[in-house]
């Protein structure tokens, strides 16, 4: 290739990252510097049929951000037979049970990638109701749109997740034995954090509960090591953040850069993957991604990170991601390998 090209491979993705992509991004930024690369492209989405006749390209241009928050209820023991009112356990309970109550507000914006899936559906897709085709077309001109679109979004739990905060408890722990009161409860909270909300904001929502929990049962509060409300003879409700990740930067998608990508993928799935389907319409839109891929370590690098498989997906390849017998028809492997050759070889004959 004309163009120099970096195979950055990690081996810890799973596992945050940060001896592999973390060490490499570090290395590359130290022999090339900031925004020195053309693009990036990592793991992400493939190609799936909308309709019978329609199919789209989902590439993911931004990324939610990230944090867990171990929550401790730190109180005293005691012999289970003379209990008090509530245990470490009880009030942890109780926190646990506001947390899911009260779920983050949906927040839809036009700027929201799914918009433009949403918006390339609308104009092409034979399936879906005019009234729903006007409703997310008149989206990004009318707030009463919007609105509506917003609603129906966070109605359908394949599309709510990405226009808000999530927050799911994924490991608790308390207590030794039965006959001893639970000094120490904990409970770590793991939230994916709306493209247009925060860290500081996901933490203010976890310390808001903190503060009423705290009230209810006579508790203080500390926040990373700082008291915001004083301990009291009950003990304290620790909240610590940890592993937090700001919502990634959304990455563009007009210029000679985003076309030289899109143009790649319609290529090789027209002129290749569909030669034979005239019948078969094809377009690429953009994505958004709840979880996190290696590229948060290479933000500094450049501004054009595209997440994208060239495969087509069914459910036998979805089906067993992360599962049992994970695995990928032969066909759809040969398309991604045609894109990375293909967009190689397309990045290689343009210059800056």
């Amino acid at each position: 290739p004309q163009r120099t090209v970096l195979v950055s491979f990690g081996f810890d993705e799973e596992s945050s990252g940060t001896e592999g992509a973390q060490q490499l991004s570090q290395f590359i930024e130290q022999r090339y510097g900031e925004d020195s690369i053309h693009s990036i492209v990592d793991e992400g989405n493939g190609v799936d049929f909308i309709d019978d006749l329609l199919a789209m390209a989902a590439p993911v241009n931004a990324e939610k951000g990230y944090v867990d928050t171990l929550i401790t209820i730190n109180g005293h023991g005691g012999h289970s037979s003379v209990p008090p009112d509530h245990t470490t356990i009880g009030v942890a309970a109780q926190f646990i049970k506001e947390l899911e109550a009260h779920s983050f507000k949906y927040q839809f914006e036009p700027d929201n990638p799914i918009y433009q899936l949403l918006t390339c559906t609308a104009e092409h897709s034979d399936t879906i109701s005019p009234k729903l085709k006007r409703t997310i077309l008149g989206a990004s001109k009318s707030h009463a749109k919007k609105k509506e679109l917003g609603k129906f979004l966070a109605s359908h739990r394949s599309w709510r997740d990405l226009i808000r905060t999530t927050s799911a408890v994924d490991i608790i722990t308390g207590g030794i034995k039965a006959n001893a009161l639970p000094e120490v409860t904990s409970f770590l909270v793991n939230h994916r954090i709306d493209i247009h909300s925060s860290v500081e904001e996901t933490l203010d929502v976890d310390v808001y509960y903190a503060k009423k929990i705290a009230k209810k049962f006579g508790y203080g509060v500390s926040l990373n090591g700082e008291y915001l409300v004083p301990e009291t003879e009950l003990g304290t409700i620790e909240i610590i953040a940890r592993d937090s990740l700001e919502p990634a930067p959304i990455s563009p998608t007009s210029g000679p850069v985003w076309d030289l990508f899109a143009g790649t993928i319609q290529n090789v799935f027209e002129n290749g993957v569909f030669a034979d389907r005239e019948d078969v319409e094809f377009y690429v839109a953009t994505h958004l991604s709840s979880g996190n891929t290696d590229t948060r370590y290479y933000w500094n690098l450049t501004r054009y990170i595209y997440r994208f498989i060239a495969s087509l997906v069914d459910s036998s390849t979805a089906g067993t991601t992360h599962s049992v017998n994970e695995r990928i028809k032969a066909d759809r492997h040969i398309s991604a390998i045609a894109f990375v050759y293909q967009y190689i070889v397309n990045t290689g004959n343009v210059r800056d």
